[in-house]
């Protein structure tokens, strides 16, 4: 689904995005505020997929995505916060985190930073609030690589990702179900990956 921000915006409301329509960031990024997986507009989330990936492959491999989809219910909280004297947030309903393109970045040091800054823009991602280097937002306009122009280590790299997606796709759909009380397997494996990560502070 390519994104087009006007017929996006003109499709769903602002932090009330049917789950259908989202998709899953792969590998998997626990996200606080979803209790689960970040999850974004579909080419958004496979942008943010394939960003990851160079980082990780250029030997940037703290950097996660924290937040990314935001629930209008959740931003008001956010709101309230802010109006209280917390961290800065979008008044609810104009956030580009309800709108499902945005996502704010943990593991943030010094060299993360700087790739972001020079790539991000590849896989069509921008930091759009300037006093928020952890913020940035999918303007649209990235293009995946054929199938054909991929290496055989990058061809056996998206086997994994298709598994990784179908075996999500069943979770979500109740399949299996696990046991009253227990938490999903996955989601432990999204807190450990980025439980010794430096959380950003919350961006509108």
């Amino acid at each position: 689904m390519a994104y087009d921000r006007d017929a996006w915006r003109a499709e769903v409301e602002n932090g009330k995005v049917p789950r259908y329509k989202l998709e899953a960031i792969i590998p998997g990024q626990y996200d606080p505020d979803l209790e689960g997986p970040g999850i974004m507009h579909p080419e958004a989330a496979a942008a943010m997929s394939a960003l990851l990936e160079a980082a990780h492959h250029t030997g940037i491999t703290e950097l996660h995505t924290k937040y990314t989809y935001r629930t209008i219910a959740k931003q008001w909280e956010k709101w309230a916060d802010f109006q209280s004297g917390g961290n800065l947030a979008a008044y609810p309903g104009t956030s580009n985190h309800g709108w499902a393109v945005a996502v704010d970045f943990t593991g943030l040091t010094d060299r993360a930073l700087g790739w972001l800054r020079n790539n991000s823009q590849r896989f069509g991602y921008v930091n759009d609030v300037p006093t928020e280097n952890w913020h940035y937002t999918y303007y649209g306009g990235w293009v995946p690589e054929q199938e054909d122009e991929m290496t055989p280590e990058e061809r056996e790299r998206l086997k994994d990702v298709e598994a990784w997606q179908s075996g999500y796709d069943e979770a979500i759909a109740g399949k299996p179900q696990p046991p009253q009380g227990a938490k999903p397997a996955r989601k432990r494996g999204y807190k450990a990956g980025t439980k010794a990560l430096t959380n950003p502070k919350t961006s509108g």
